[in-house]
Protein backbone atom coordinates (compact mmCIF):
# COMPACT_ATOMS: atom_id res chain seq x y z
CA UNK A 1 0.00 0.00 0.00
CA UNK A 2 1.29 3.30 -0.79
CA UNK A 3 0.42 6.57 2.11
CA UNK A 4 0.65 10.26 0.77
CA UNK A 5 0.05 13.39 2.95
CA UNK A 6 -0.29 16.11 1.20
CA UNK A 7 -1.81 19.32 1.36
CA UNK A 8 -0.93 23.03 3.21
CA UNK A 9 1.79 24.32 4.49
CA UNK A 10 2.21 24.82 8.42
CA UNK A 11 -0.79 22.37 8.24
CA UNK A 12 0.95 19.55 10.78
CA UNK A 13 2.04 17.69 7.54
CA UNK A 14 5.97 16.64 8.37
CA UNK A 15 4.38 15.58 11.80
CA UNK A 16 1.94 13.64 10.57
CA UNK A 17 3.93 12.15 8.60
CA UNK A 18 6.86 10.87 10.98
CA UNK A 19 3.70 9.72 13.51
CA UNK A 20 2.46 7.34 10.46
CA UNK A 21 5.96 6.22 9.51
CA UNK A 22 6.34 5.50 13.36
CA UNK A 23 2.53 3.38 13.34
CA UNK A 24 3.66 1.51 10.42
CA UNK A 25 7.11 0.35 12.56
CA UNK A 26 4.74 -0.60 15.35
CA UNK A 27 2.25 -3.00 13.29
CA UNK A 28 4.95 -4.48 11.79
CA UNK A 29 4.14 -3.49 7.94
CA UNK A 30 7.57 -1.62 6.93
CA UNK A 31 7.98 -4.21 4.00
CA UNK A 32 3.78 -3.66 3.03
CA UNK A 33 3.47 0.18 3.05
CA UNK A 34 5.35 3.02 1.50
CA UNK A 35 4.41 6.67 2.86
CA UNK A 36 5.63 9.78 1.40
CA UNK A 37 4.72 13.45 2.20
CA UNK A 38 4.41 16.12 -0.56
CA UNK A 39 2.68 19.52 -0.41
CA UNK A 40 1.51 19.25 -4.16
CA UNK A 41 -0.95 16.39 -5.62
CA UNK A 42 0.10 12.32 -5.21
CA UNK A 43 -1.42 10.05 -6.86
CA UNK A 44 -1.29 7.49 -4.36
CA UNK A 45 -4.41 4.65 -2.90
CA UNK A 46 -4.27 6.32 0.46
CA UNK A 47 -4.13 10.17 0.76
CA UNK A 48 -4.32 11.82 4.28
CA UNK A 49 -5.26 15.68 3.99
CA UNK A 50 -3.69 17.92 6.14
CA UNK A 51 -5.47 21.74 6.53
CA UNK A 52 -5.51 24.28 8.96
CA UNK A 53 -6.31 27.95 9.47
CA UNK A 54 -4.70 29.62 6.38
CA UNK A 55 -4.59 32.80 8.69
CA UNK A 56 -2.73 30.29 10.68
CA UNK A 57 -0.60 28.98 8.14
CA UNK A 58 1.07 32.12 7.27
CA UNK A 59 1.60 33.43 10.65
CA UNK A 60 3.91 30.02 10.75
CA UNK A 61 5.54 31.04 7.52
CA UNK A 62 6.19 34.35 8.68
CA UNK A 63 8.02 33.16 11.35
CA UNK A 64 9.68 30.34 10.10
CA UNK A 65 10.97 31.03 6.74
CA UNK A 66 11.62 35.48 7.19
CA UNK A 67 11.73 36.64 10.91
CA UNK A 68 13.84 33.63 12.65
CA UNK A 69 16.03 33.18 9.45
CA UNK A 70 16.92 36.59 9.55
CA UNK A 71 19.92 38.49 11.13
CA UNK A 72 19.40 39.05 14.88
CA UNK A 73 15.70 37.93 14.60
CA UNK A 74 15.20 36.61 17.92
CA UNK A 75 16.29 40.83 18.82
CA UNK A 76 13.61 42.49 17.22
CA UNK A 77 9.69 42.66 17.63
CA UNK A 78 7.54 40.23 15.80
CA UNK A 79 5.05 43.36 15.67
CA UNK A 80 7.42 45.85 14.06
CA UNK A 81 8.02 43.31 11.65
CA UNK A 82 4.92 42.55 10.73
CA UNK A 83 4.45 46.09 9.97
CA UNK A 84 7.66 46.21 7.90
CA UNK A 85 6.05 42.82 5.78
CA UNK A 86 2.27 44.26 5.03
CA UNK A 87 -0.36 42.53 4.59
CA UNK A 88 0.02 40.94 1.25
CA UNK A 89 2.56 38.46 1.73
CA UNK A 90 0.15 36.38 4.29
CA UNK A 91 -2.84 37.18 2.07
CA UNK A 92 -0.90 35.35 -0.51
CA UNK A 93 0.65 32.71 1.72
CA UNK A 94 -2.85 32.05 2.28
CA UNK A 95 -4.42 32.08 -1.34
CA UNK A 96 -1.48 29.76 -2.07
CA UNK A 97 -2.12 27.04 1.11
CA UNK A 98 -5.54 26.94 0.01
CA UNK A 99 -5.42 26.40 -3.72
CA UNK A 100 -3.00 23.09 -2.20
CA UNK A 101 -5.53 21.84 0.51
CA UNK A 102 -8.83 22.14 -2.72
CA UNK A 103 -5.96 20.01 -5.15
CA UNK A 104 -5.34 17.37 -1.49
CA UNK A 105 -9.13 16.94 -1.80
CA UNK A 106 -9.50 16.54 -5.55
CA UNK A 107 -8.16 13.21 -5.46
CA UNK A 108 -10.29 10.71 -6.93
CA UNK A 109 -10.28 8.16 -3.81
CA UNK A 110 -11.77 10.13 -1.15
CA UNK A 111 -8.96 11.38 0.89
CA UNK A 112 -8.83 11.15 5.23
CA UNK A 113 -9.21 15.06 6.08
CA UNK A 114 -6.93 15.76 8.76
CA UNK A 115 -7.48 19.08 10.26
CA UNK A 116 -4.99 20.29 12.48
CA UNK A 117 -7.30 22.30 14.88
CA UNK A 118 -9.19 19.20 15.41
CA UNK A 119 -6.61 16.85 16.08
CA UNK A 120 -4.78 19.41 18.70
CA UNK A 121 -8.43 19.75 20.30
CA UNK A 122 -8.66 15.60 20.79
CA UNK A 123 -5.26 14.00 19.08
CA UNK A 124 -6.34 10.06 20.37
CA UNK A 125 -9.53 10.44 18.83
CA UNK A 126 -8.23 11.81 15.47
CA UNK A 127 -5.46 9.78 15.46
CA UNK A 128 -7.30 6.13 16.44
CA UNK A 129 -10.03 7.23 13.22
CA UNK A 130 -6.62 7.62 11.30
CA UNK A 131 -4.65 4.45 11.88
CA UNK A 132 -7.45 2.24 12.74
CA UNK A 133 -10.31 2.78 10.36
CA UNK A 134 -8.81 4.45 6.96
CA UNK A 135 -5.16 3.19 7.01
CA UNK A 136 -6.39 -0.14 9.05
CA UNK A 137 -2.85 -0.59 10.65
CA UNK A 138 -2.97 -3.29 13.54
CA UNK A 139 -2.05 -0.83 16.53
CA UNK A 140 -3.20 -1.31 20.35
CA UNK A 141 -5.02 2.15 22.11
CA UNK A 142 -2.03 2.10 24.28
CA UNK A 143 0.36 2.32 21.37
CA UNK A 144 -0.95 4.90 19.75
CA UNK A 145 -1.19 6.73 23.11
CA UNK A 146 2.46 6.33 22.93
CA UNK A 147 2.94 7.36 19.15
CA UNK A 148 1.40 10.71 20.71
CA UNK A 149 3.83 11.13 23.55
CA UNK A 150 6.99 10.65 21.32
CA UNK A 151 5.66 13.12 19.20
CA UNK A 152 6.39 15.66 21.36
CA UNK A 153 10.08 14.89 21.46
CA UNK A 154 10.33 15.64 17.41
CA UNK A 155 11.83 19.01 17.95
CA UNK A 156 14.39 18.67 20.79
CA UNK A 157 16.41 15.48 19.46
CA UNK A 158 20.28 16.17 20.11
CA UNK A 159 21.34 15.85 16.43
CA UNK A 160 18.29 17.77 14.96
CA UNK A 161 19.71 20.51 13.00
CA UNK A 162 19.18 24.01 14.31
CA UNK A 163 17.54 25.94 11.17
CA UNK A 164 16.92 25.71 7.72
CA UNK A 165 20.77 27.12 6.79
CA UNK A 166 21.94 24.19 9.25
CA UNK A 167 19.19 21.68 7.23
CA UNK A 168 20.68 22.80 3.97
CA UNK A 169 24.20 21.76 4.90
CA UNK A 170 23.25 18.65 6.49
CA UNK A 171 21.25 17.97 3.07
CA UNK A 172 24.51 18.08 1.47
CA UNK A 173 25.54 14.92 3.23
CA UNK A 174 24.71 11.39 1.98
CA UNK A 175 21.53 10.47 2.66
CA UNK A 176 22.00 7.89 4.93
CA UNK A 177 23.74 10.03 7.23
CA UNK A 178 20.28 12.01 7.52
CA UNK A 179 16.71 11.09 7.05
CA UNK A 180 14.05 13.67 8.96
CA UNK A 181 12.44 16.79 7.43
CA UNK A 182 12.40 18.47 10.59
CA UNK A 183 14.32 21.52 12.14
CA UNK A 184 14.54 22.79 16.06
CA UNK A 185 12.48 26.20 14.23
CA UNK A 186 10.23 24.08 12.40
CA UNK A 187 7.40 24.46 15.40
CA UNK A 188 7.18 28.28 15.67
CA UNK A 189 4.14 28.20 18.03
CA UNK A 190 3.91 25.17 19.71
CA UNK A 191 1.02 24.07 17.85
CA UNK A 192 -1.71 26.67 19.12
CA UNK A 193 -4.60 27.88 17.26
CA UNK A 194 -6.62 30.89 16.43
CA UNK A 195 -3.28 32.97 17.05
CA UNK A 196 -4.61 34.82 13.98
CA UNK A 197 -6.97 36.60 16.57
CA UNK A 198 -4.59 38.35 18.21
CA UNK A 199 -1.38 38.60 15.64
CA UNK A 200 -2.76 40.17 13.06
CA UNK A 201 -3.94 43.86 13.77
CA UNK A 202 -7.17 44.99 12.97
CA UNK A 203 -6.95 46.51 9.59
CA UNK A 204 -5.18 43.66 8.65
CA UNK A 205 -7.99 41.00 9.57
CA UNK A 206 -10.70 42.89 7.83
CA UNK A 207 -8.59 42.88 4.16
CA UNK A 208 -8.09 39.40 4.91
CA UNK A 209 -11.89 38.56 5.10
CA UNK A 210 -12.39 40.37 2.54
CA UNK A 211 -10.43 38.20 -0.40
CA UNK A 212 -13.26 36.32 -1.21
CA UNK A 213 -10.90 32.79 -1.81
CA UNK A 214 -9.56 33.23 1.78
CA UNK A 215 -13.04 33.95 2.88
CA UNK A 216 -15.04 30.74 0.93
CA UNK A 217 -12.07 28.69 2.51
CA UNK A 218 -12.51 29.67 6.45
CA UNK A 219 -16.54 29.36 6.02
CA UNK A 220 -16.43 25.88 4.14
CA UNK A 221 -14.31 24.35 6.99
CA UNK A 222 -16.33 26.33 9.55
CA UNK A 223 -13.11 28.35 10.82
CA UNK A 224 -15.85 31.41 10.46
CA UNK A 225 -19.73 31.70 11.02
CA UNK A 226 -21.56 31.68 7.42
CA UNK A 227 -23.83 34.25 8.01
CA UNK A 228 -25.38 34.05 4.58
Amino acid sequence: MKIAIVGMKHSGSTMLFYMVRHAISMSGKNNEIDVVKSHEYVNHEKVIATIRDPRDTSISGFMRFSYHQSINGTCKDPMNQLRLFGVLPFLNYMRENILLAYDALSHPQQPFLFVYEEFHRDPVSVIKNLFLDYLDLPLTLEQIETILDQRKTFFYQADMPRDLQEYLRIQRQPLEKYDRLLTRDHDTSGGSCNKCITFFPIEYQRIILEDALVMDFLKRFSYVQDTT
